[in-house]
């Protein structure tokens, strides 16, 4: 359900700000380090505090204080100190937060429970087994780019699509592992989806779900998860299985479209397979858009993917990875 999250919360006094800060120097024993007015520490990572981040800074002279604020990046898989391949679940929202204040109230008593910081970002994810992640993700880079969206970080074992308010990031996690130069951990066949929702996003989905605040107990819950990682999927992948382009012409002659719609889908198939992306396709189509997208519906419709299996790889048919989730 969830994988990474970024909280806030603002701090009124500088007193408390300065007690904070003498507070996580005794607890960790290094003073955090000063960053262009903020300062940073990463030494209770250990306990799933990734970063934990002061900001001290003036904003307006008409103001008498400064802008002041403690936000975390958390790993809440190892302050529960469950395997690193999890993902949070609902069901354990609660022990989360239990742990969670247990922790923070050490750095300070005035510090709110986990459910009442503001969610800044939070990554919603869902892990896939299958023995066939290094060619789910060849298909997935060949798929659709949502407008807006850019791909300046393709990486071999993995699709990542970016904007201003949300990265996209479709892997496997046996070979991120390894590039960050970690154990693989039993990651082997295990394919991750996931999106990162960035502050410009909490925003979107606090207004969808009519949230009374951006607490992050509002966005802790598996069907808002569910939701993102649907909707982008369905942006990026789409419904239908996935076959060789042969196979998938044979299915489209046998269906019961016109001859003459026929023809026009099977030249998207083939432009699909040429040019090796759905989003290149479309630019280079003889077809204008809204045509284009029409008749990659109409190849939907018949259970077919619009990316084809390369013959090469000697695979006939895979299933959409999501329809078994």
């Amino acid at each position: 359900m969830v994988h990474t999250f970024m909280i806030s919360h603002r701090i009124l006094s500088p007193k408390v700000f300065n007690e904070i800060y003498k507070e996580l120097e005794e607890i960790t024993g290094v003073k955090p380090r000063k960053i262009k007015g903020i300062y940073v520490t990463e030494a209770l990572k250990d306990k799933g505090f990734t970063h934990i981040i002061l900001t001290n800074k003036k904003i307006d002279s008409k103001y008498k204080y400064n802008f002041m604020q403690i936000t975390i990046i958390m790993n809440p898989l190892k302050l529960l100190e469950v395997s690193k391949l999890e993902l949070l679940k609902e069901d354990q929202v609660e022990e989360l937060n239990d742990r969670f204040y247990s922790e923070i109230i050490k750095i300070h008593h005035s510090l709110p429970r986990l459910e009442y910081w503001g969610a800044n970002r939070i990554d919603y994810a869902i892990n896939i087994n299958t023995p066939y992640v290094k060619e789910y993700i060849r298909l997935f880079q060949r798929g659709d780019k949502p407008k807006g969206f850019k791909d300046t970080k393709q990486l071999d074992g993995s699709l990542y699509l970016s904007n201003d308010s949300v990265t996209i990031n479709f892997y496997d996690k046996e070979n991120e592992r390894l590039w960050n130069g970690f154990n693989k951990d039993g990651a082997k066949n295990l394919l991750r989806l996931e999106i990162q929702c960035k502050t410009s996003k909490t925003n979107t989905i606090k207004t969808k779900y009519d949230f009374d605040s951006k607490h992050l107990g509002n966005y802790l819950r598996a069907n808002i998860s569910r939701n993102q990682l649907q909707y982008y999927y369905d942006k990026v992948i789409g419904q239908g299985d996935y076959y060789t382009l042969s196979e998938a012409i044979r299915i489209v002659k046998e269906s019961k479209y016109t001859l003459a719609t026929k023809n026009k889908i099977i030249t998207v198939l083939k432009d699909v397979s040429i040019h090796r992306s759905i989003w290149k396709a479309r630019e280079k189509s003889q077809y204008n858009s809204s045509c284009f997208n029409r008749y990659l519906k109409q190849i939907r419709a018949l259970g077919v993917n619009p990316v084809t299996i390369p013959n090469r790889w000697g695979i006939k048919t895979l299933k959409n990875i999501y329809s078994n989730v």
